[in-house]
């Protein structure tokens, strides 16, 4: 007959707790089985190296920004989570190179924008900016009457200029043309060595209607984009709305050009297009929606892609 010994003993003469004692196939007074699913559990994420964590910090943020959600609030939960995991978070520069700003604008906003630009240390900037008001109605309202205008434009220049050396990649979507001329002219004096992506987007469609002319006339004088430097990085462009001094831009060695909802008045001429095309022989994605290159009385023409055997016809 096989017998099952019952353990009786003394938990005040232990130093810890009873049921990380009792052998195997014994049994422990109730109280103190009650006792132990009080005590905390051990966490095993603590036993990695901080190197370990930081990595999957920088995979979690990565899932965020993949699934089109802001990285920023994954990022500032993983520092709340305890002392160690604050530390970490803040040691890792590349957890904090995705800037968003979005409308409407705020001192707070600006605020962590500038301190995310600090933590980020030397690494790339990944820049966001969405200035669009889903309120603002162009057939009913003025440009002028927008509340996002040109001021609030130079004061987020004021927080982002400063990096420009490291710009990687850089969006802005308005709806109107002030913020976007203020871009354009205060980035004319400014370096962006490493820039690959930049996307400028006056999201209004009504511009690229037959017969529609730019406006604000006032303001369509064109603007070399970054005063006509040469960005050596910058392989995409898209540029929604957004015209620039076409023959003195530095569209060169691109792999994707977007052209979309510009006004007759303010696109490139057809010299000036194939100027920008043989400058980029090595183009893969070209989109024009809406107006073409002006033509200015040229008849029909053939332009030929340096390194690819397709060829664009304009008439």
């Amino acid at each position: 007959m096989t017998t099952i010994s019952v353990i009786q003993s003394k938990p005040e003469h232990t130093s810890f707790p009873l049921y990380l004692r009792t052998p195997l196939m014994s049994y422990a007074p109730v109280r103190h089985v009650r006792r132990a699913a009080f005590l905390p559990l051990p966490v095993y994420c603590n036993r990695l190296p901080n190197e370990l964590l930081s990595h999957i910090f920088l995979l979690t943020a990565a899932d965020e920004r993949d699934a089109s959600r802001d990285p920023s609030l994954c990022v500032r939960s993983l520092a709340s989570v305890c002392k160690r995991w604050r530390g970490i978070a803040l040691d890792t520069g590349r957890l904090w190179t995705s800037i968003l700003l979005t409308f409407p604008q705020s001192p707070g906003q600006l605020s962590y924008a500038s301190t995310c630009i600090q933590r980020s240390k030397r690494y790339p900037l990944d820049i966001y900016m969405d200035f669009r008001d889903p309120d603002w109605n162009w057939d009913d309202d003025s440009e002028d009457s927008h509340p996002f205008g040109v001021h609030d434009m130079e004061a987020v220049l004021g927080v982002l200029l400063p990096h420009a050396m490291r710009w990687r990649s850089l969006e802005l979507l308005t709806d109107t043309w002030t913020p976007i001329h203020a871009f354009l002219s205060h980035t004319r004096d400014v370096a962006a060595p490493i820039l690959e992506t930049l996307s400028l987007s006056r999201c209004n469609a009504y511009f690229a209607a037959k017969g529609q002319s730019f406006e604000p006339a006032e303001l369509k004088e064109p603007i070399p984009l970054f005063g006509a430097r040469v960005l050596p990085c910058l392989k995409r462009v898209s540029l929604v709305g957004v015209h620039v001094d076409w023959a003195r831009s530095a569209l060169r060695d691109l792999l994707d050009l977007e052209l979309k909802y510009h006004a007759s008045d303010v696109m490139p001429s057809l010299e000036e297009f194939a100027d920008i095309l043989s400058a980029c022989p090595d183009i893969r994605h070209l989109s024009i929606l809406g107006w073409g290159p002006r033509f200015d009385g040229l008849p029909r023409a053939v332009i030929r892609l340096p390194n690819s055997p397709a060829s664009l016809s304009a008439s």
